[in-house]
């Protein structure tokens, strides 16, 4: 979680869970939960011991979201919270961390079967590639794969790898009015140019605007240029656009927030269960959310600063244009926030 939770009235007789430490560099930190505030539910369900939420915690992989409730000065307040996985209990002086202790068994290293003419070949071999940070990478690219050509199912894009124009409006709550993407690429990817005007003309090249202040305009979603950039990437190039990473992330929960405004009794409601696919293009990292029933892009995360929030985008309202199927509508938040909504009425994909 980024935090510890311990009992706050053990000799009660019902146990109340506080939050203890909180550390500085987690989603909970920037969530703004803070110590010594009471926890009410996490992930959907109440707690009333230590070990109970250790059990729940337990369940769930790194970087899932989940609903957390607080109670603060005699006020409750419900949020999504990123977890950050395992850490250390304590780190050494140098800040390193500390080794296994000692006296633990080294693991076994694979053995691969060997006859008198070198290593023998198996149908079980075929069926193993190793990947650093993955256990068998055969069956992350089989998975990986396989959502990919079910999500081609709905449109092909690789006939369109000129500029791409949308037009529409968007809606910032005091701040309305038309709106116009424009992203054009050069002669290589260095110089491919992102254009979005709003009230005012924001312009991103991508991988030669290094500075994090212009790579997370426009000021306020936390990247939005950037994240289009790859959405675009995404459709276009598929697998060949991300030399660093193109892999496949289990699935996760999605919390689209509801398109009419309303605001929901509890973020639980809210939660969409998606298959994951993580991607990296220059030092830029993306975690996209597809539908479990029909594998159509639900939205995506964009990190261009690793100690911020991401800036999330939420797809909805698809109609078919020239055979491609693509969203009319998109909301954009950054942190607890909602950044603004835009309605596209205008898509033009050109061919070099």
């Amino acid at each position: 979680l980024g935090a510890s939770v311990n009992t706050k009235n053990e000799d009660g007789a019902l146990s109340l869970m506080a939050i203890g430490q909180v550390l500085e560099e987690s989603d909970a930190f920037r969530r703004g939960i803070k110590p010594g505030d009471e926890i009410i539910s996490f992930a959907g369900r109440p707690l009333t011991s230590t070990n109970q939420y250790k059990n729940i915690l337990g369940i769930y992989p790194k970087e899932w979201r989940l609903p957390l409730t607080i109670r603060r000065d005699n006020v409750q307040q419900e949020m999504l919270v990123r977890l950050m996985g395992n850490q250390a209990a304590e780190k050494q002086p140098d800040g390193k961390q500390p080794g296994p202790p000692p006296g633990t068994p080294t693991p076994p290293r694979p053995i691969t079967p060997k006859g008198p003419k070198g290593p023998v070949s198996s149908e079980a071999a075929k069926l193993y590639k190793t990947k650093k940070g993955y256990a068998n990478w055969y069956f992350n690219e089989l998975e990986r794969d396989k959502l990919m050509e079910a999500f081609k199912k709905h449109s092909d894009f690789s006939s369109a790898p000129g500029t791409w124009i949308v037009e529409g409006t968007y809606d910032m709550g005091e701040r309305k009015g038309p709106m116009r993407l424009e992203i054009s690429e050069g002669a290589d990817d260095a110089i491919t140019t992102v254009n979005l005007k709003l009230n005012i003309e924001h312009k991103l090249l991508p991988l030669r605007d290094t500075d994090i202040r212009l790579q997370t305009e426009p000021i306020g979603s936390g990247g939005l240029m950037m994240a289009l950039y790859h959405y675009r990437r995404l459709l276009i190039s598929g697998a060949k656009g991300f030399e660093a990473e193109f892999a496949h992330g289990g699935h996760a929960p999605f919390y689209p927030f509801p398109t009419n405004g309303t605001t929901p009794k509890s973020l639980n409601e809210l939660r969409v269960d998606s298959d994951i696919l993580r991607t990296k293009h220059g030092s830029t990292e993306c975690k996209w959310y597809f539908s479990q029933k029909d594998h159509t892009l639900l939205g995506f995360e964009t990190v261009v600063n690793k100690d911020a929030d991401p800036c999330e985008v939420y797809f909805s309202d698809y109609k078919t244009i020239d055979g491609r199927l693509l969203p009319h509508r998109m909301d954009v938040r950054y942190g607890d926030k909602r950044y603004a909504t835009f309605n596209f009425t205008k898509y033009t994909l050109n061919k070099k």
